[in-house]
């Protein structure tokens, strides 16, 4: 029987993964798919890859922007390298 997934619930879960968790979760999908081709619940696995991928990207967006917006606060006197 298929695995079913919450989607909403799944994308709230990877929120409180830690980084090396969500990477690890993403390499043992892509095994699982590998091996088991065709297999009933790679709808599934497919979906925690992505989640999984967003939340990474998420955060990196979070990371750039913050940088950003440091550099648009800081002051001339402040940003001389």
């Amino acid at each position: 029987m298929p695995k079913k997934m919450d989607h909403n619930e799944y994308i709230e879960k990877t929120k409180n993964l830690d980084g090396d968790t969500l990477l690890f979760i993403i390499s043992d999908c892509r095994m699982a798919l590998k091996a088991f081709e065709g297999c009933p619940n790679a709808s599934y696995y497919l979906d925690e890859i992505i989640y999984c991928q967003m939340e990474l990207g998420r955060r990196e967006r979070r990371v750039v922007e913050g940088l950003m917006i440091s550099t648009l606060n800081c002051q001339p006197q402040d940003c001389v390298s």
